[in-house]
């Protein structure tokens, strides 16, 4: 059976250990099982290093609380990265490491990149060519295959990406048959899926192809699913302002579960059938306060899926 949890925002907490422990609690009241910690939300890592004094006050933290933990990898990662690709390989080892620490055995890393975000305004597409493309997939093979030797008691989810106006596809994993193709070709036990169904629903808009088809090839896959809402449409990476982009519905928003268009009731059967790990509803800072309600959304949907199956 699967459970359900909450990730902590790492903008939200900041490196703040007290703030951490002020929503670990919240959650906790709120009735979770499960939390996904940001490794990089904690500062636990320092230039691709563990910091051991603020390591053990994270381990005393969490003393106290008895959720099952999920870890997510920083977002800047990047295992295809061609200036420094050591300091990438480097933090997600670190963050395996921190993983490990804390008994957590599931691992969020954003897919690599072929053009990172941070690089749009300064990259051209017309400069990837086959060649580049192979190499840097190979790159990411032969690091995720080295790191899940390494660690074979941690699942290294690899998350499914959101498109860009504009810019995609700067991402394997944009496209689900891709990244699919790629664990495969990579093909160790502990190396997955996390299902991101906020990006695979502005994806699939964005490239015209059935969510519901590329969910049942996933399936096999599947170790983690993130799950936040937003009404499918996709931006610029210039445009961050929330407060710019509610009013016109856009961009990855991670909402509370309810709050866009994402036809969660037409994905999650399919999704759910036979996947007993963890769902974590992953909702931006500015909603904290409406986690609450997307939790009892997701619980009403969850458990119509039940009775339906029954």
């Amino acid at each position: 059976m699967y459970q359900l949890g909450c990730k902590v925002d790492e903008t939200r907490v900041d490196g703040n250990l007290s703030a951490v422990e002020k929503d670990l609690q919240t959650f906790k009241e709120w009735g979770f099982q499960v939390v996904e910690l940001p490794v990089h939300g904690l500062d636990v890592i320092v230039n691709g290093k563990i910091q051991q004094n603020k390591m053990q006050q994270v381990l005393d933290l969490l003393v106290d609380f008895s959720f099952q933990y999920s870890v997510h990898a920083p977002n800047p990662i990047n295992l295809m990265d061609q200036a420094d690709p050591e300091i990438h390989f480097q933090v997600l080892d670190s963050t395996l490491q921190f993983a490990r620490k804390i008994k957590s055995n599931v691992v969020v890393y954003h897919a690599g990149r072929y053009i990172a975000e941070e690089w749009f305004p300064y990259s051209n597409q017309d400069q990837l060519n086959d060649d580049l493309i192979l190499l840097m997939l190979q790159q990411e093979i032969t690091y995720i295959r080295k790191l899940a030797d390494k660690y074979p008691d941690v699942m290294i989810c690899i998350e499914n990406a959101r498109p860009y106006t504009f810019y995609s596809p700067y991402c394997y994993a944009e496209n689900i048959d891709s990244l699919l193709n790629l664990l495969e070709t990579i093909n160790r036990r502990n190396v997955k899926m996390t299902l991101d169904i906020g990006h695979l629903f502005m994806a699939a808009n964005f490239f015209g192809y059935d969510p519901i088809e590329a969910i049942n090839k996933a399936k096999p896959f599947i170790q983690h699913i993130h799950i936040h809402d937003n009404f499918g449409k996709s931006i610029l990476f210039t445009e961050k302002q929330q407060t710019h982009l509610l009013p016109f519905g856009k961009g990855d928003m991670h909402l509370p579960v309810g709050f866009g268009s994402i036809p969660f009731s037409d994905f999650l059967p399919d999704c759910l059938s036979h996947y007993d790990q963890f769902i974590i509803m992953e909702i931006r800072s500015r909603y904290f306060q409406d986690i609450e309600e997307s939790r009892k959304n997701l619980c009403a949907i969850l458990q119509k899926n039940l009775k339906d199956k029954e």
